[in-house]
Formats: structure tokens, sequence, C-alpha cells
């Protein structure tokens, strides 16, 4: 029960300022292990074998790692969460604005590093951050960008000490990211 809260969590930790999200457009994917929504104009691929939650607090779509062990406390994940932004923004201005929403929802945050990066040929921000849950701690990795009026959050989470070791994995998600 304490890993489900602790999933939980962890989606919604890394999607706690989308709203008003509307229904998605899920088709079938031709392409094992990518998820296509429509009706959000994105589409992800996850590692296999990682189980998908759509619409799971706040986030569009979330991947949860499978269980490593008994003792394994925590589902490390790559979700996607779109905002509908009520004008068009510059993506500093976007990125800023989830900055300020992650030291404000967030306890004992640490910025480790921020940069740039291309998804799909478009221009990205990114954020690697370390927070306090009640569970514990929690390192995250999240990019931000826009296509028109509408921003992505791809946010990969993991517990501290393992984030080097799916860093990799998390990335690969991220930059697999299309605008469909």
């Amino acid at each position: 029960m304490a890993r489900i809260q602790l999933a939980i969590l962890c989606v919604a930790a890394s999607t706690f300022w989308a709203f008003g999200l509307t229904g998605c457009g899920t088709e079938s994917s031709p392409e094992p292990g990518r998820y296509y929504d429509q009706g959000k104009g994105f589409s992800i691929r996850f590692p296999v074998g990682w189980s998908i939650q759509e619409e799971n607090e706040g986030a569009t779509i979330a991947a949860l790692c499978p269980e490593e062990d008994a003792d394994d406390m925590f589902f490390e994940c790559v979700s996607v969460t779109v905002e509908d932004l009520p004008y068009r923004m510059s993506l500093n201005e976007f990125f800023d604005g989830n900055r300020k929403s992650i030291n404000t929802y967030f306890s004992d945050v640490v910025v480790k590093e921020t940069g740039t990066a291309t998804i799909d040929n478009a221009p990205a921000k990114w954020i690697s951050y370390t927070y306090e849950m009640q569970e514990g701690s929690v390192q995250a990795l999240e990019y931000c960008l826009l296509e028109a009026r509408r921003g992505y959050y791809i946010t990969c989470d993991s517990e501290p000490h393992k984030f080097a070791a799916y860093r990799d994995t998390l990335e690969e998600s991220a930059q697999s990211f299309r605008f469909e």
C-alpha cells in the first residue's frame, strides 16, 4: 500500500501545476511502447514493461517502473502533463513560472542543475532538483516545452540514490516525445 501511495504522490508531485485538463484522445499505438494522445497533441515512448496510467493525479499520462524487489517503496516514473495556456508565452516565462511553482509546492527543494535541450526539433528547458515528501526524498528531472498556447511538462522522478541508474532510461523517454 505504501508503494502505491508513493507512486501516486510521485505523479501528483510532477503535475501540481496542471489545471483544467480535458479528456484525452488516446489511440492504439502502432509503435510498441509509444503512447499517443491526439487531443493533447503528443506521443511519447515509454520503457518496455512499465505500467501506464492515464489521467492520474493531474498527469495526462504516467509510466511507472515495475517493482524491483519486496523492499522497493517507490515507483520511478515518467509523466507528461499538458497545460492549456491563457496566452502565448515565451519558453523562459513558462519555465520561470514552473520554477516558482516547484518552490511553492514542495519542501526543501534543492536545484541541482538547469539547462536547455531540443525535443522534437523544439527548444526545451530542463531542471533537475530534489525535494522532500513525508515518505522520503525524490529527485526529479523535468523538461518544459511549448507548442502554440499549450505547455508540456515531461517529468522523470526517482529516489535520489537510484537516479543515476535510471537517468538514461528517463531521458530516453523524454527525448522520444513528439508533437502530433
